[in-house]
Order: C-alpha cells, then sequence, then structure tokens
C-alpha cells in the first residue's frame, strides 16, 4: 500500500485537513478509505493534494465517503462521461447571468450558502475539481457547521431545535438578509 500524509489544514482552524498521496494504487484500499474516513469525521474538510485531476479519479475519491448520488435540481449538467452524481459547473462567455458585486462584474457568482440544503437527504461529502481557475478572484470558502453550531448560545439553539424550515433552490438574492454584499445587481443576459 502506498502511503498517504495526513496534515492540518492550519495551525489556527479547528477543521481542515491536507492529504496527499492518494492515487490509483490506493484510492480502492481499506486502510486507506478508513484513514480518510476518519479524518473527514474528525475535521470536516479535506483538500486534495496532488491527485490526478481527471473525472474518473473524482468520483472514485467521492465514493470513499458514500455512493455517488444524482443532484435534485433539474438545471445540473452532468460531467462528461456521464459519471452519476458528478455535476459539472462552469460558464461560456455570453450565457448566463453577470452579477455586478461591489462595482465588479462577476459571472457565475455564488454568496455564502449551504450545497443542497433542500434535499430530502443531505449529502455526506461533496468533492469539488477546479477543472480552470480564473486568473483573479474565483474563491470558494469553506465554514464548520458543526463550530457554527456550537458557538450559538444554548438557549438561542432551544427556540430553533425543533422548528421545521422550507428550504428552496431558488436564488433571491435581493432577499438575501446575511452575507449579503453592500452593492449587488444582477444583469440578465
Amino acid at each position: 500500500m502506498a502511503s498517504i500524509s495526513i496534515e492540518p489544514l492550519s495551525d489556527d482552524l479547528p477543521f481542515g485537513a491536507r492529504v496527499e498521496g492518494v492515487d490509483w494504487g490506493n484510492v480502492g484500499d481499506a486502510e486507506v478509505r478508513a484513514r480518510l474516513n476518519a479524518t473527514f469525521e474528525d475535521r470536516g474538510l479535506i483538500v486534495f493534494a496532488g491527485v490526478e485531476p481527471s473525472l474518473k479519479m473524482q468520483a472514485a475519491v467521492s465514493e470513499i465517503f458514500g455512493p455517488l448520488r444524482m443532484h435534485s435540481y433539474k438545471g445540473i449538467t452532468t460531467a462528461e462521461g456521464d459519471v452519476p452524481g458528478v455535476m459539472e459547473l462552469k460558464r461560456t462567455p455570453g450565457e448566463g447571468d453577470v452579477y455586478e458585486v461591489d462595482g465588479r462584474e462577476l459571472a457565475g457568482w455564488l454568496p455564502w450558502h449551504f450545497d443542497a440544503c433542500y434535499d430530502r437527504e443531505l449529502n455526506r461529502a461533496g468533492v469539488l475539481r477546479v477543472l480552470q481557475s480564473p486568473p483573479e478572484g474565483g474563491l470558494t470558502g469553506f465554514a464548520d457547521g458543526i463550530q457554527l453550531y456550537q458557538a450559538i448560545s444554548p438557549a438561542l439553539r432551544d427556540r430553533f431545535e425543533n422548528l421545521e424550515i422550507l428550504y428552496h433552490p431558488k436564488l433571491m438574492f435581493v432577499n438575501m438578509r446575511y452575507g449579503r454584499p453592500r452593492r449587488l445587481a444582477v444583469h440578465h443576459l
């Protein structure tokens, strides 16, 4: 078995790990898979460094954390090769909306959100693979939901713990109450 290395993503974060050494020689190994699952349970976020950036490897790594599932949102495009459960997020110039956020025009912009929180059953994990990064911007942020939950006072948690909420995938940026940029405009093409 080829070894993998696991390090904290950052010493000042209570979550996140950086993993190196995952390849076709060990991605199916039971011991490696167990270590990765334990790391995910402990740290909540894994950055895989030096992994082959192919669709097949993305699917193989994803399956370590559970079976692949199709996204419930019907507007999602599946990735090349039609690997079930792998979706493709891309923007073709001239298509889709352009967002003006604090005076900067951005394509494919999304505010802070919780992926697929509107599904009947939450995904255990999601594996992101960047094919092409823009020369600037294009950042993806992550937060530790467990840490956020624990930071809420017990009194406030008691107020919402047994409530139900209705989620939907329609992005209504004009109604954003939290995390809204100072200036936000949507230009429909």
